[in-house]
């Protein structure tokens, strides 16, 4: 893992853009644009663009040679795509989250509040090297899947995720539990060949999932130079709900989980299955996840001065300390 001092020094005036998407929660960009001046000050220049969470890659490239630190606000779909035009450049991000799960912020352990956020940006913050999946030509930040989660994410309505918010994924995805597809999946894991029937594959490049802490696999970490593969086989929904509990309770043992690593995972389908790459419809099967290691420089709130490291990064180095300890191409049967 790699973490330095933020790269926002204070010998001039510092260019931040945010991309702020209007659709999603309730600030709208107006509030974020007095709410930056006022909180920031006169140590920045602040210039908002709205967005609408897609297609803003290009933009945001041309962003980074005007600007010193980049924000995005808005969900997961939202900084994926401002996310995807820094991969690789060094400006760092900094992300305000403000849809229905925001679990790539989640993860990171970045809450959910316009002041706080202005404080990381001002200097309370760890720079760290984030891996990133290139999926093609798009990127993926956090988790992507084919099969019941993609269909789960696709049909959730956007009124359904409005008024009931991260319930809204689970009552929907209790109800489509019953009907998901069992399928013939055929994976390369950096050309190792896996056959295995079930009805969803996950490429996770972080774990958690729903909320901060609870991770679909032990050890996950996205600082470790690797994805993580993580197939659900269960042939029922009793077996299924028995491998949902099995990871609700932590201990990632079922007969119808199975966990690998690779910095290469191609996923073919037989029929295709949808797919998803954090939180956003991406066509069907297949897809092929290559690992891009600390390719996305993110701003994270630092650690209390003088105290223990904050909990994501104990809980980042823990991660990698595990996956050394063996954990690799392991499957949990």
């Amino acid at each position: 893992m790699t973490t330095t001092e933020p790269r926002l020094g204070r010998s001039k005036r510092q260019r931040l853009v945010a991309f702020h998407n209007p659709s999603i929660g309730k600030l709208t960009t107006a509030d974020l644009t007095r709410i930056l001046r006022r909180e920031l000050g006169p140590d920045f220049a602040v210039r908002v663009v709205e967005t609408a969470g897609d297609g803003d890659t290009a933009a945001v490239r041309e962003a980074t040679d005007e600007a010193d630190v980049v924000l995005a606000s808005g969900g997961d779909g939202t900084v994926n795509a401002v996310a995807s035009g820094l991969i690789g450049g060094g400006t760092p991000l900094a992300i305000l989250p403000a849809g229905t799960t925001n679990i790539i912020a989640q993860g990171l352990g970045i809450p959910a509040d316009p002041l706080a956020v202005c404080r990381i940006l001002r200097g309370e913050a760890i720079a760290v090297a984030l891996d990133v999946a290139a999926v093609g030509e798009r990127y993926l930040l956090h988790m992507g899947g084919a099969g019941y989660d993609a269909h789960v994410m696709a049909t959730t309505s956007r009124d359904l995720k409005r008024t009931f918010g991260l319930a809204a994924y689970v009552l929907f995805g209790a109800r489509s539990l019953l009907d998901r597809p069992v399928v013939e999946f055929t994976i390369l894991i950096d050309g190792r060949l896996i056959r295995e029937r079930g009805w969803m594959a996950l490429v996770a490049n972080g774990g958690d999932v729903l909320t901060r802490g609870l991770s679909v696999g032990p050890n996950i970490s996205s600082t470790d130079g690797l994805l993580d593969l993580c197939l659900f086989t269960a042939p029922g929904p009793r077996d299924a709900v028995v491998s949902f509990l099995s990871i609700l309770t932590r201990r990632y043992r079922s007969p119808y989980l199975r966990y690998e690593q690779g910095r290469q995972i191609e996923v073919h389908a037989d029929p295709p299955l949808p797919v998803e790459f954090d939180g956003d419809p991406a066509g069907t099967t297949p897809f092929i996840a290559e690992v891009l290691p600390g390719a996305l420089t993110v701003l994270v709130p630092s650690p209390v001065s003088g105290g223990p490291l904050g909990p994501w990064l104990s809980r980042m180095r823990g991660a990698e300390s595990g996956g050394r300890n063996g954990r690799r191409d392991r499957a949990a049967r």
